[in-house]
This record gives structure tokens, sequence and C-alpha cells, in this order.
């Protein structure tokens, strides 16, 4: 499967998720905590959300996150046991601490960022778009 099936499938799944909810693209955003112009990109198949953006949606819908793996993939795309047990405990641990975790990883992802960018491994404008577009809230 290549990336642009794969962005397609994400696409169906999650517009077929909200339909079914009898929501608009803009209240599922709201809900979620994006904008209504990344819930249409992503409904649109013109980008593959974030991990956060997967996790939120999963938890709204109460979906586990492999419904949105397609049937059919790679054997590199598969996931072991060991890994999908883990991931389900950082699934259910996001889900019991939903907001603190969420800002955890924010700024555990921002520091990160800027500590590549201090380094001259990433240009500053790519920082300001991936904190952009991970949606990364800043409680300070």
């Amino acid at each position: 499967m290549i990336k642009a099936d794969f962005r397609l499938f994400l696409a169906m799944r999650i517009k077929i998720l909200r339909e079914r909810s009898g929501l608009s693209q803009e209240e599922l955003a709201e809900k979620i905590g994006y904008s209504w112009r990344s819930i249409s990109n992503i409904e649109r198949g013109k980008c593959i959300p974030d991990f956060i953006c997967l996790v939120k949606i999963s938890y709204f819908f109460h979906v586990s996150l492999d419904s949105f793996i397609p049937p059919i993939v790679p054997s590199f795309f598969k996931i072991s046991e060991r890994r999908q047990n883990i991931e389900n405990q950082f699934i259910n641990l996001l889900r019991e601490y939903d907001d603190w975790i969420l800002v955890c990883i924010g700024r555990i992802f921002k520091e990160q960022m800027e500590t590549l960018e201090k380094c001259g491994l990433i240009h500053k404008r790519k920082l300001e778009i991936s904190c952009e577009m991970s949606n990364i809230r800043n409680d300070e």
C-alpha cells in the first residue's frame, strides 16, 4: 500500500465516523480541539493526521487506533502484539489524564524541536510549522 492509499483510507474512515455521528466538520473540529480546515484536509485526503489527532478522534468515537489501519497492509506495517499492548496502555493513560498528558507531550515536542533548531538540524520556519500542525498548546 502506498502513502496516498493510506491517506485516502484514513480520510474515508474519519469521514464515515463523523457522518454516522451526525456531526459537521466544524463540530468535530471543535470537540477535538482542531480547526475545521484540518478536518476538511484530512477528510479530502490532502494530509495525514498526526498521532495526537488520531488519538483524539479514536477516543471521541470510542474506536481503537488500529481501526485507522487498512485491513491489507504490507508486512513492515503490521504491529507486533507487544507493541499493540504498549500502544493500548498508552491510549488508556491518555484517556485517564487527557489534557495534562497532551500538554506534557506538547511541551516535550516543542523542547525537542527547539533543541534541533539550536543545533542547526532544523530550520526555524520548519519548527514553527511543525508546532502549528501539531496544535501544541502552551499553557505557560
